[in-house]
């Protein structure tokens, strides 16, 4: 379902390539965790959906991430407590934005953000319960 040697056009891609990896590149994993963290929301939701772009159901894939908590493997092991707290809460609003924008027909990453309150509020609830 999701190839992980593609797409590290986006961070989020280069931060799933070093974590995924048979030989998991810690430096490598440490820096590319470090650069998303400290990225805006807006820009982070952008490299999300540039990563999922390839994908034929994206939103299919933000569900199973979130039932199975999967992105939390993305966080390396030298990250302290406050960046993988950090992490996970806007892992779980970026993903919660871009499943909402990611509907059936066509979408412009560029023009997803900023998500109207409702449909937040709505993808915010949905991540919270899965």
């Amino acid at each position: 379902m999701l190839n992980y040697g593609r797409n590290i056009q986006s961070l989020f891609g280069e931060l799933v390539s070093a974590s995924t990896a048979d030989n998991i590149q810690v430096a490598a994993q440490h820096e590319a965790f470090l650069k998303w963290v400290n990225l805006r929301l807006d820009q982070q939701v952008l490299h999300l959906l540039r990563f999922l772009a390839d994908e034929e159901e994206p939103r299919a894939l933000l569900e199973q991430w979130a039932s199975e908590r999967w992105y939390e493997r993305l966080m390396p092991a030298q990250a302290d407590a406050v960046e993988r707290q950090l992490f996970l809460e806007q892992f779980q609003i970026v993903a919660a934005i871009a499943y909402s924008d990611l509907q059936p027909e066509a979408v412009n990453p560029d023009l997803c953000f900023p998500p109207s309150g409702q449909r937040a509020l709505r993808c915010m609830k949905f991540m919270a319960g899965s």
